[in-house]
């Protein structure tokens, strides 16, 4: 990827041309049953990405409007503990339904079959992963480095685990058969409503309890509002389905649950070595420096990765190009603008000026970990998620010993040794991907 200098109006039409050509996907490699049940309005998938920015900004504002009320009633110590709450309920809904949901994006049989089979495989991982939780709590808040003033949030954080998993079902569904808005507005929805609920709990003192709270009530809604937009999938079991949705979900589910251990390596290895007060600055730091990530890299793959996986030949590479293009024209901006305003944070209060050094070298840090998102989506288009899987585990044996080598000299060490891991990680994911296009194995 190179970096160039474009006027206002040569920036503009590029990334218009470049948008276009990634989310106009084809429908008519849809099978026709399909096809004809997209409704009219949304055969015209040129809005995917704009549906799937809305859904991203949403569900942020939502995120970052709860992180700052209770960073502004709590001290940098209960803001750690909800720090690894947040962890542990992350990796519950990526083991819930195992990726299957994932894999009926690009199914190629009987979609309607398979996905009563991803329902049950939702509901059964979602259940047993939440009652593993509840029973291990005391000892894995332990394991984290928290004290029992976590075990409660732990537990309230995975209570709708599985009515999420299921809900998704339902709304890959919709991604599936590009029709965005459906996808996009249960989720939008829910989100403000359980961030509504929290802030208010929030001002009446409620504390943690009412970021918990708020997850219950945006779990509930979410199922609810998925099958407000389509009709409830049935559970159903089918073992050749179930085996073709583990094959691509389990690499799937498991590339991801080692990207949030990797993320959150680094919250796990502030708390043993630096304590509570220390992880309470730098989880506030590394949440804000996460929204160039989900508003830009993770909005973009959403909409392109079922463009792709319809995309063969000299089509793909072109789309690929354009796709990496407008992700660095996107990212380099907005992580600039993060760190020259890092010292912001100082508006929360002056207990927070420790967490401003440690944003502006995370903006780096975001925009090398945005474009590694991006890069490995392509790789699980093409069909590949395995290697994903390795770039992964590859990400995470590389941080382990950087975080433990430079933890000790201090939060902004660690924030510098994240940069530094992604960075490589990147360079391989990018030079893999340009030879299997290279060498035209894009299937």
């Amino acid at each position: 990827m190179a970096i160039g200098r474009t006027s206002r109006s040569q920036s503009g039409g590029m990334m218009f041309d470049v948008a276009r050509a990634v989310v106009a996907a084809p429908t008519r490699a849809l099978p026709p049953r399909e096809r004809r049940a997209l409704p009219p309005r949304e055969r015209p998938v040129g809005t995917g990405a704009l549906w799937f920015a809305t859904h991203a900004v949403s569900l942020k504002a939502g995120q970052t409007v709860v992180l700052l009320a209770l960073a502004a009633a709590l001290v940098p110590a209960d803001l750690g503990v909800v720090a690894l709450a947040t962890l542990v309920s992350s990796a519950v809904a990526l083991v819930s339904g195992l990726g299957a949901s994932a894999a009926l994006v690009r199914w190629e049989g009987d979609v309607d079959r398979a996905a009563r089979s991803a329902v049950s495989l939702a509901l059964a991982s979602g259940a047993a992963a939440t009652l593993a939780v509840w029973v291990s709590a005391p000892a894995l808040v332990s394991a984290l480095g928290a004290g029992p003033a976590a075990v409660g949030p732990v537990r309230g954080l995975v209570l709708t685990a599985p009515l999420v998993a299921a809900a998704m079902v339902t709304l890959e569904l919709m991604r599936r058969r590009l029709a965005f808005g459906r996808r996009v507005l249960p989720d939008v929805a829910a989100s403000l409503l359980g961030a509504a609920l929290a802030v208010w709990l929030v001002g009446r003192g409620w504390g943690v309890g009412a970021l918990v709270a708020g997850q219950v009530v945006q779990g509930v809604a979410v199922l609810l509002l998925a099958w407000c937009v389509h009709p409830p999938v049935r559970p159903g079991w089918h073992a050749d389905d179930v085996r073709g949705l583990l094959r691509f979900g389990l690499p799937w589910s498991g590339a991801h649950l080692l990207e949030l251990v990797q993320v959150n390596l680094d919250y796990v290895v502030v708390a043993h070595l630096l304590g509570a007060v220390a992880l309470g600055h730098y989880s506030l730091a590394f949440r804000v420096a996460a929204v160039p990530y989900l508003l830009v890299a993770v909005v973009l793959s959403s909409a392109a990765f079922p463009v792709l996986c319809r995309r063969h030949g000299a089509e793909l590479r072109a789309t690929v190009s354009d796709l990496a293009r407008l992700s660095l024209a996107l990212l380099l901006p907005v992580c600039g603008l993060l760190a020259l305003l890092a010292d912001r944070l100082v508006l929360l209060g002056p207990a927070w000026a420790p967490a401003v050094p440690v944003l502006r070298v995370l903006a780096a840090y975001a925009l090398a970990a945005g474009l590694l998102h991006v890069t490995l989506t392509v790789l699980h288009a093409m069909g590949r998620p395995g290697e994903a899987v390795l770039a992964r585990l590859a990400h995470l044996l590389l941080l382990l010993p950087t975080l433990l080598l430079l933890a000790p000299a201090g939060v902004v060490a660690v924030a510098a040794a994240q940069v530094v891991v992604a960075a490589a990680v990147l360079l391989a994911a990018l030079a893999r991907v340009g030879s299997l296009l290279g060498e035209g194995r894009t299937r």
